[in-house]
């Protein structure tokens, strides 16, 4: 897909970040699409030099895409896989907690967790093909949950519901991990107890708390995670 000057778009970042990878929105300034290139003018990116100048950038057409229509439904559900708005970009997630003051959002990359406001919130899509569709499972999602590595799964047990148990990964599929629980084990208390899983119920281990505002953590009646009999 080629871009003119004035299309707005999506770049994305070089750097590992949140998600493993940010986009950022942006307008086209100068297209060059026999060298495969575009130079964009970022909206929420400035100059160091200048923070009151927005940062130019010439970025290869791997890197941009189409700006994402605006979203209509902030109807989000839990464990749904979600682009949070987060330092000018949007990075992506997993929706791990919804109230009534806004939706925590866990960053795949990292197992950060910040609350965010409906607004600042999209369902994730990738652009294949001059297409938005769902993803079966995202590259960074495979290359940050290999075999072995040590995880949290949310419960679905009516018993457990909504807890988050220790695990650890020992296989993967096409859109599913199968994991081995690290205090649970089988009926006849052999051996551990293993289990497949889609990959939203699926978070990095240990958490990091991380809000948007420093003056919010440890706020009075601000709702917290704690260990009880190996589930979190």
């Amino acid at each position: 897909m080629e871009f003119k000057a004035g299309d707005e778009v999506e770049v994305s970042s070089k750097d590992v970040g949140y998600g493993g990878q940010a986009w950022f929105e942006a307008k086209v300034v100068r297209p060059m699409t026999r060298l495969g290139r575009y130079t964009v003018v970022y909206d929420n990116i400035f100059e160091e030099a200048d923070a009151s100048k927005t940062l130019r950038d010439t970025v290869d057409t791997a890197h941009i895409r189409p700006r994402r229509p605006p979203e209509t439904d902030w109807a989000f559900s839990l464990h749904q896989l979600v682009d949070a708005l987060y330092n000018g970009g949007w990075w992506v997630g997993v929706v791990s907690g919804i109230s009534s003051t806004g939706i925590t959002v866990t960053f795949l990359a990292t197992g950060d967790i910040v609350e965010f406001l409906s607004p600042q919130l999209r369902a994730h899509f990738d652009w294949v093909n001059g297409e938005w569709v769902v993803p079966i499972m995202p590259d960074m999602v495979r290359t940050l949950f290999g075999m072995g590595t040590l995880v949290e799964v949310c419960s679905n047990d009516e018993v457990f519901h909504g807890a988050w148990i220790p695990a650890r990964i020992i296989q993967f599929f096409k859109s599913k991990f199968l994991v081995e629980y690290r205090d649970l084990t089988s009926e006849d208390g052999t051996e551990p107890l293993r289990e497949v899983v889609d990959y939203p119920f699926i978070r990095p281990s240990p958490l990091k708390l991380q809000c948007l505002k420093d003056s919010r953590i440890l706020k009075k009646s601000m709702p917290i995670t704690m260990m009880y009999g190996g589930l979190v």
